[in-house]
Protein backbone atom coordinates (compact mmCIF):
# COMPACT_ATOMS: atom_id res chain seq x y z
CA UNK A 1 0.00 0.00 0.00
CA UNK A 2 1.46 3.38 -1.34
CA UNK A 3 2.30 5.52 1.30
CA UNK A 4 3.81 9.43 2.49
CA UNK A 5 5.27 9.90 5.54
CA UNK A 6 4.52 13.38 7.80
CA UNK A 7 6.00 13.97 11.62
CA UNK A 8 7.39 10.81 11.50
CA UNK A 9 4.38 8.95 10.66
CA UNK A 10 3.91 7.24 7.47
CA UNK A 11 -0.16 7.61 6.42
CA UNK A 12 -1.05 5.07 4.50
CA UNK A 13 -3.82 5.03 1.53
CA UNK A 14 -5.52 3.75 -1.69
CA UNK A 15 -6.27 5.41 -4.77
CA UNK A 16 -9.03 4.08 -7.37
CA UNK A 17 -10.24 5.85 -10.78
CA UNK A 18 -9.41 9.35 -12.79
CA UNK A 19 -10.36 12.58 -12.50
CA UNK A 20 -10.86 15.16 -10.03
CA UNK A 21 -9.27 14.47 -6.60
CA UNK A 22 -11.31 13.69 -4.03
CA UNK A 23 -9.04 12.27 -0.50
CA UNK A 24 -11.92 10.35 2.37
CA UNK A 25 -10.24 10.03 5.28
CA UNK A 26 -12.02 6.47 6.00
CA UNK A 27 -14.95 7.61 9.53
CA UNK A 28 -16.32 4.23 9.03
CA UNK A 29 -14.93 2.44 11.56
CA UNK A 30 -12.88 -0.17 8.90
CA UNK A 31 -9.81 1.33 7.37
CA UNK A 32 -9.26 3.18 3.71
CA UNK A 33 -10.11 -0.16 1.89
CA UNK A 34 -13.63 0.29 3.66
CA UNK A 35 -14.21 3.37 1.75
CA UNK A 36 -12.88 1.70 -1.66
CA UNK A 37 -15.39 -1.11 -0.97
CA UNK A 38 -18.20 0.96 -0.22
CA UNK A 39 -17.62 3.75 -3.31
CA UNK A 40 -16.21 1.67 -5.79
CA UNK A 41 -15.12 3.81 -9.63
CA UNK A 42 -17.01 6.50 -9.72
CA UNK A 43 -16.90 8.67 -13.02
CA UNK A 44 -14.58 10.93 -13.85
CA UNK A 45 -13.30 10.74 -9.89
CA UNK A 46 -9.48 9.61 -8.49
CA UNK A 47 -10.88 8.93 -5.14
CA UNK A 48 -7.69 8.87 -2.38
CA UNK A 49 -8.85 6.90 0.60
CA UNK A 50 -6.64 7.62 3.45
CA UNK A 51 -6.00 5.44 6.72
CA UNK A 52 -6.04 7.24 9.89
CA UNK A 53 -4.15 6.36 13.17
CA UNK A 54 -5.95 4.31 14.58
CA UNK A 55 -6.78 1.76 11.78
CA UNK A 56 -5.49 0.10 8.81
CA UNK A 57 -1.64 0.08 7.80
CA UNK A 58 -1.29 3.88 8.92
CA UNK A 59 1.96 3.36 12.00
CA UNK A 60 3.00 4.42 14.05
CA UNK A 61 -1.04 4.78 16.19
CA UNK A 62 -2.16 7.19 18.43
CA UNK A 63 0.00 7.22 21.05
CA UNK A 64 -0.29 10.24 23.64
CA UNK A 65 3.08 10.26 24.09
CA UNK A 66 4.36 10.70 20.29
CA UNK A 67 1.96 13.59 19.99
CA UNK A 68 5.38 15.77 20.94
CA UNK A 69 3.29 18.59 22.36
CA UNK A 70 1.47 18.96 19.30
CA UNK A 71 -2.44 19.65 20.62
CA UNK A 72 -4.77 18.34 17.45
CA UNK A 73 -7.78 20.12 18.78
CA UNK A 74 -6.50 23.32 19.49
CA UNK A 75 -7.83 24.70 23.00
CA UNK A 76 -10.96 22.15 22.62
CA UNK A 77 -11.86 20.44 25.70
CA UNK A 78 -11.83 16.40 24.88
CA UNK A 79 -11.04 15.08 21.73
CA UNK A 80 -12.49 12.00 19.39
CA UNK A 81 -14.99 9.41 21.22
CA UNK A 82 -15.43 12.50 23.41
CA UNK A 83 -19.26 14.39 24.20
CA UNK A 84 -16.52 17.66 24.71
CA UNK A 85 -16.77 19.31 21.67
CA UNK A 86 -13.33 18.46 20.65
CA UNK A 87 -15.14 15.00 19.94
CA UNK A 88 -17.27 16.48 17.29
CA UNK A 89 -16.35 19.77 16.43
CA UNK A 90 -13.74 20.63 13.37
CA UNK A 91 -13.61 23.25 10.89
CA UNK A 92 -15.34 23.45 7.50
CA UNK A 93 -14.25 24.68 4.27
CA UNK A 94 -16.57 25.15 1.08
CA UNK A 95 -14.92 26.25 -1.85
CA UNK A 96 -16.60 27.61 -5.30
CA UNK A 97 -15.02 30.01 -7.05
CA UNK A 98 -17.18 32.78 -8.72
CA UNK A 99 -20.12 32.06 -6.25
CA UNK A 100 -18.72 31.99 -3.02
CA UNK A 101 -16.74 35.11 -1.57
CA UNK A 102 -13.54 34.18 0.66
CA UNK A 103 -14.77 34.98 4.63
CA UNK A 104 -15.17 33.18 7.45
CA UNK A 105 -18.20 32.02 10.00
CA UNK A 106 -19.06 30.11 13.41
CA UNK A 107 -22.32 29.18 11.79
CA UNK A 108 -23.72 25.85 13.43
CA UNK A 109 -23.72 23.20 10.91
CA UNK A 110 -23.45 19.12 10.32
CA UNK A 111 -22.42 16.75 8.04
CA UNK A 112 -25.57 15.52 7.97
CA UNK A 113 -26.69 18.76 6.17
CA UNK A 114 -25.04 18.07 3.05
CA UNK A 115 -28.33 15.99 1.57
CA UNK A 116 -30.44 18.89 2.05
CA UNK A 117 -28.30 21.84 1.37
CA UNK A 118 -27.45 20.40 -1.88
CA UNK A 119 -30.58 18.95 -2.54
CA UNK A 120 -32.05 22.65 -2.53
CA UNK A 121 -29.37 24.11 -4.27
CA UNK A 122 -30.01 21.67 -6.96
CA UNK A 123 -34.13 21.84 -6.54
CA UNK A 124 -34.08 17.96 -5.74
CA UNK A 125 -36.57 16.97 -3.60
CA UNK A 126 -36.15 14.36 -0.91
CA UNK A 127 -38.39 11.67 -0.41
CA UNK A 128 -40.78 11.53 2.28
CA UNK A 129 -39.10 10.08 5.50
CA UNK A 130 -35.77 10.04 4.05
CA UNK A 131 -33.22 12.30 5.65
CA UNK A 132 -35.31 13.77 8.31
CA UNK A 133 -32.73 14.90 10.18
CA UNK A 134 -30.79 16.66 7.34
CA UNK A 135 -31.50 20.47 7.33
CA UNK A 136 -30.88 23.01 4.20
CA UNK A 137 -28.40 24.99 5.47
CA UNK A 138 -26.75 26.37 1.73
CA UNK A 139 -27.09 29.79 2.84
CA UNK A 140 -24.42 29.79 5.49
CA UNK A 141 -22.46 27.18 3.63
CA UNK A 142 -22.32 30.09 0.78
CA UNK A 143 -21.56 32.92 3.29
CA UNK A 144 -24.94 34.43 2.49
CA UNK A 145 -25.38 34.36 6.01
CA UNK A 146 -23.97 33.63 9.44
CA UNK A 147 -26.86 31.94 11.06
CA UNK A 148 -26.76 27.80 10.31
CA UNK A 149 -28.82 25.43 12.42
CA UNK A 150 -30.27 26.46 15.98
CA UNK A 151 -30.15 22.91 17.27
CA UNK A 152 -27.66 20.11 17.01
CA UNK A 153 -27.38 16.76 18.78
CA UNK A 154 -24.10 15.72 19.89
CA UNK A 155 -22.95 11.81 20.98
CA UNK A 156 -19.81 10.60 22.50
CA UNK A 157 -19.69 7.10 23.92
CA UNK A 158 -21.65 6.49 26.73
CA UNK A 159 -24.03 10.29 26.25
CA UNK A 160 -25.75 12.54 24.22
CA UNK A 161 -25.53 16.08 24.19
CA UNK A 162 -27.73 18.98 22.40
CA UNK A 163 -26.81 22.97 21.58
CA UNK A 164 -29.35 25.26 20.87
CA UNK A 165 -27.94 29.20 20.51
CA UNK A 166 -24.46 28.52 21.84
CA UNK A 167 -26.43 26.65 24.99
CA UNK A 168 -24.86 23.18 25.65
CA UNK A 169 -26.66 20.86 27.83
CA UNK A 170 -24.68 16.87 28.25
CA UNK A 171 -27.24 14.14 29.61
CA UNK A 172 -25.97 13.05 32.65
CA UNK A 173 -24.04 9.37 32.90
CA UNK A 174 -22.05 7.26 35.17
CA UNK A 175 -19.60 6.38 33.15
CA UNK A 176 -15.70 6.74 33.18
CA UNK A 177 -15.23 10.40 33.20
CA UNK A 178 -10.98 9.40 31.37
CA UNK A 179 -10.77 7.24 28.90
CA UNK A 180 -7.15 5.51 30.18
CA UNK A 181 -6.12 4.25 26.94
CA UNK A 182 -5.99 7.86 24.88
CA UNK A 183 -6.02 9.61 27.77
CA UNK A 184 -9.21 11.67 26.74
CA UNK A 185 -11.43 13.26 28.67
CA UNK A 186 -14.83 11.31 27.89
CA UNK A 187 -16.95 14.76 29.31
CA UNK A 188 -19.12 12.23 31.00
CA UNK A 189 -20.56 13.04 34.41
CA UNK A 190 -23.11 11.83 36.84
CA UNK A 191 -24.69 15.60 37.31
CA UNK A 192 -26.31 17.65 34.63
CA UNK A 193 -23.59 19.57 32.98
CA UNK A 194 -24.37 23.10 31.06
CA UNK A 195 -21.69 25.43 29.01
CA UNK A 196 -22.24 28.85 26.87
CA UNK A 197 -20.06 28.07 24.03
CA UNK A 198 -20.04 31.80 22.78
CA UNK A 199 -18.27 32.80 26.27
CA UNK A 200 -16.46 29.54 27.40
CA UNK A 201 -15.90 27.40 24.29
CA UNK A 202 -13.35 25.25 26.50
CA UNK A 203 -15.89 24.31 29.00
CA UNK A 204 -14.14 25.11 31.62
CA UNK A 205 -17.53 26.37 33.57
CA UNK A 206 -20.19 24.35 34.27
CA UNK A 207 -23.28 26.44 35.06
CA UNK A 208 -26.52 23.94 35.24
CA UNK A 209 -26.36 24.66 38.76
CA UNK A 210 -27.22 28.30 38.62
CA UNK A 211 -29.72 27.90 35.04
CA UNK A 212 -31.88 24.67 36.36
CA UNK A 213 -34.40 25.92 33.78
CA UNK A 214 -32.40 26.14 30.92
CA UNK A 215 -31.09 22.56 31.82
CA UNK A 216 -34.43 21.99 32.04
CA UNK A 217 -35.36 23.10 29.04
CA UNK A 218 -33.06 21.51 27.04
CA UNK A 219 -33.24 18.25 28.50
CA UNK A 220 -37.35 18.07 27.25
CA UNK A 221 -36.00 19.23 23.82
CA UNK A 222 -33.83 16.49 23.63
CA UNK A 223 -36.69 14.41 24.24
CA UNK A 224 -38.82 15.59 21.83
CA UNK A 225 -35.77 15.34 19.43
CA UNK A 226 -35.10 12.15 19.87
CA UNK A 227 -38.72 11.12 19.97
CA UNK A 228 -38.99 12.43 16.53
CA UNK A 229 -42.44 14.69 17.08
Amino acid sequence: MPFFERDNIKFHYLENGEGIPCLFQHGLGGDAQAVCALLGTLPNVRLLALDSRAHGETRPLGAVEKLNGHTPAGVLRGGKYSIFEAGTRVPFIVSWPGNIQPGKSEALVSQIDLLASFAGLLKQKIPDNEARDSKNVWEALSGKTKQGRSVLIEEGLGSLAIIQDNWKYIVPSKAEKLYKLVNIESGLDSLPQLYDLKNDIREKTNLAEKNPEKVKALSNLLDKEKSGK
